[in-house]
């Protein structure tokens, strides 16, 4: 992933499980430390490797969706 110098610090990363693609964490983040890297996710492939390279980023933070139930599900969803 390449990145170029923007206005915007601020990246949400977002589309399937990101976490579910190889490689997602380390240089790509680590190499941009003055951007802030917001991701979505489900958290079911969060390990406690994947825990700890987040935590020794200091720029990538996981936002957890909990879906709940398929009756509370759709109605938030609108299905």
């Amino acid at each position: 992933m390449t990145l170029k110098n923007t206005a915007n610090s601020f990246f949400g990363i977002l589309g399937g499980e990101p976490f579910h693609a190889s490689g997602i964490i380390g240089d790509p983040w680590a190499g941009h430390p003055d951007c802030y890297f917001q991701i979505f996710t489900n958290g079911q492939f969060i390990t406690d490797e994947i825990a700890d390279k987040l935590r020794k980023l200091g720029n990538c933070t996981p936002l957890v969706s909990h879906r709940g139930n398929t009756i509370i599900s759709d109605q938030r969803e609108g299905g």
